[in-house]
């Protein structure tokens, strides 16, 4: 008789979500302390090496020996990034075909059936010491084969790497670190403990604006920000841009230009196009006789992506569980690793010497003995397991130094041949001896591991390509600004998403559509501020410029439908940015409620989308503009709060806040009392 079991349905969600949570950010999306590599990546380089791959292959035949290995469908998406020499600074793939290029957004890797792909150098060079036990190996997924838990890559492998990965609920964002710096400031590290400052150093090269402050938070904590700028120079009448900063395309920067043109805030431009060749990449924007190029060069790197500012979340696995390290904290776990490959390297090599002695020492039994003759005679006359058995009782030998003998070529008893494997002993012995003594010393561990990871500098180290640049953003940005007409006007957001932006009409004046109701609204606006959308789902907040939106001038104009804005992404919750907004009020469903800093969102860069700008731990349920400090009513249905901004320590972008409801019920309603 069956056994019926009573399970709630939201405990059967949450156990499935928990198991596909783990399993997603464990299995897929976050990346290796320890060789830096996603686990597609690593079964990748794996699959190529046991099936050397070190001749051009049909793409296709290779993504199918992946699945041997990796079971969530194609590998090839990830194949073409390891082969972009936009993407990372060494590839562990060469291909032949097109494999797209990662400053293109149109242009498309060929498939697999076209293209062709082989283990690079630098592959060869990552995988040179995978069969020498200095790895765990693991079961596949299915049991039938094994494959290395991790690769024992020589240096930090993680930290010169482009790496993303969105798991559920957390995310990683990496960018590469020169491969030659890293070293030189791991070397000091290990030797005197004094820490480097570090700055990325991209593939796409640019400017990057030096900001001592930013990268200290990096390399203390793993988040912060830097701003990277591409390089373009005037000749004559046209701005060749050359170098364009990471994660951005040639196509959005052109586009970019093209819309702020049509709005005239780039009304010198007289054409531009892609002149990106073969082994080159530039943009070049033509302009209108008399134009002041450097102006409009400043103008189009604040008004387009050709400025960005990326944020570094260096979420990582570490002992098999995702975290949030800094940059030494993630060379001294690395480190630690390393020794610790070094050492079943060691062990494999004296397991291997002493098996190797054994034999010899049974091998000088018999010479020593002059016991060749009746060792031949036995060979000769005896059969099957009767010769061993008969050879170890004789001569005292033990099964391995008994199969020896027995196995030996009789071309090779010679008296030469004698005398040089005799002379081996005592190398070995003394081989031996040097690896224990370094199994045991940590000095000398050290000098294992620096070893490594300079020979890797030496082979693979480049000079920096970012070059990093005091840049003043903010005087580029106010210059900017003063295209901007400026104006004060009354701004409303609807339900449905519709934005009314006038200079005359007020809320009650607007026309809805049915069922739609005004959810923000603010009466006095600058023209040169930003509507603030705000996401649940991703935690980030999306900024449009008001200029952006179109005036609203007649009373039957529905407004402008704000997902025509956002790149069609879905945004909620509004709020309102510019110079004189302090703070933003927001209140969650956890029962806390934060006080943030509105100079967090303020990024001064052409990127619209602001990433980590919620509490990852709850959903956002109200938030308020504030402009002064001032007390606000925070209500619950158990009781009223009072929260004075002023006696609260304003927080970053992202922060969970505090509990302000603390009588430990769960809050069923709640809102602002504005």
């Amino acid at each position: 008789m069956r056994e019926i079991i009573n399970l709630q349905l939201e405990d059967i969600i949450e156990d499935n979500m928990g198991n596909y949570s783990q399993y997603v950010l464990l299995s897929r999306a976050i990346p290796s302390i320890e060789d830096g590599l996603k686990p597609v990546h690593r079964r990748i380089l794996y699959t190529m090496h046991k099936n050397k791959i070190y001749g051009l292959t049909k793409s296709m035949r290779v993504e199918g020996a992946v699945t041997t290995y990796h079971p969530h469908g194609g590998s090839y998406p990830a194949m073409v990034g390891m082969t972009q020499t936009d993407t990372q600074f060494n590839q562990p793939i060469t291909g032949k075909g097109n494999f797209a290029q990662h400053t293109s957004r149109d242009i498309q890797a060929g498939a697999p059936r076209y293209t062709e792909v082989k283990l690079s150098e630098f592959g060869k060079y990552l995988l040179a010491d995978v069969d020498r036990k200095g790895v765990s190996f693991i079961p596949n997924y299915d049991g039938t084969e094994t494959m290395p838990e991790f690769l024992p890559i020589k240096f930090p492998n993680l930290l010169t790497q482009n790496s993303k990965g969105i798991g559920v609920g957390m995310a990683s964002n990496i960018y590469s670190f020169n491969l030659e710096e890293l070293c030189d400031a791991m070397e000091k590290y290990i030797r005197t403990g004094e820490k480097t400052l570090l700055y990325p150093d991209l593939p796409t090269g640019g400017y990057i604006v030096k900001d001592d402050e930013a990268m200290e938070s990096i390399q203390n904590t793993g988040r912060g920000a830097f701003t990277i700028v591409g390089k373009a120079e005037i000749d004559g009448n046209n701005i060749i841009i050359s170098e364009i900063p990471f994660d951005t395309t040639r196509e959005v920067i052109i586009e970019a230009i093209i819309d702020n043109h049509k709005k005239g805030k780039l009304k010198e431009v007289k054409s531009v196009h892609d002149i990106t060749g073969n082994a080159t990449m530039g943009i070049q924007v033509e302009l209108k006789r008399g134009s002041d190029a450097e102006d409009v060069l400043k103008r189009i790197h604040t008004l387009t992506p050709l400025t960005l500012k990326h944020s570094f979340n260096m979420v990582t696995l570490s002992q098999g569980l995702p975290k949030l390290m800094g940059v030494y904290d993630i060379l001294d776990g690395w480190i630690e690793w390393r020794k610790s490959v070094i050492k079943k390297g060691i062990q494999y090599k004296v397991e291997k010497i002493v098996a190797e002695l054994n034999v010899l020492k049974g091998f000088g039994i018999i010479i020593q003995g002059n016991n060749l003759d009746e060792i031949i005679t036995l060979v000769r006359n005896v059969k099957g397991d009767e010769l061993l058995t008969k050879v170890m009782e004789r001569f005292q030998l033990n099964k391995e130094q008994a199969d020896y003998v027995i196995n030996m070529q009789l071309k090779n008893i010679n008296k030469d041949y004698i005398a040089k494997r005799l002379e081996q002993i005592q190398g070995m012995r003394k081989d031996k001896a040097d690896l224990i003594e370094i199994w045991k010393s940590e000095e000398l561990l050290n000098e294992e591991v620096i070893s490594g990871f300079m020979e890797a500098k030496q082979k693979y180290g480049h000079k920096r390509k970012s070059e990093i640049k005091e840049i003043d953003l903010k005087a580029t940005q106010a210059q900017v600004s003063k295209i901007v007409e400026d104006y004060s006007c009354s701004l409303t957001v609807t339900k449905d998403g519709y934005a009314y932006k006038s200079r005359r009409l007020g809320v009650d004046d607007i026309k809805l559509k049915d069922g739609d109701e005004v959810t923000f609204t603010i009466d006095k606006a600058s023209n040169r501020g930003e509507l603030l959308l705000f996401d649940n789902a991703s935690k980030s907040a999306y900024k449009i410029k008001l200029d952006d939106i179109k005036e609203t001038t007649s009373k039957n104009s529905l407004g402008v439908y704000i997902k025509s804005l956002t790149d069609g992404n879905d945004f909620s919750m509004p709020a309102y940015l510019d110079e004189n907004v302090k703070y933003y009020l927001m209140q969650f469903d956890d029962r806390k409620t934060a006080l943030i800093d509105a100079r967090s969102f303020d990024t001064n860069t052409a990127r619209k989308q602001v990433k980590n700008a919620l509490s990852k731990k709850a959903n956002l349920l109200e938030v308020l503009t504030i402009v002064d400090n001032c007390t606000v009513s925070v209500e619950s249905d158990f009781k009223t709060v009072e929260f004075c901004t002023v006696d609260e320590i304003a927080k970053s972008k992202g922060s969970q806040g505090r509990f302000v409801n603390k009588t430990g019920k769960k809050w069923i309603g709640n809102k602002l009392i504005k």
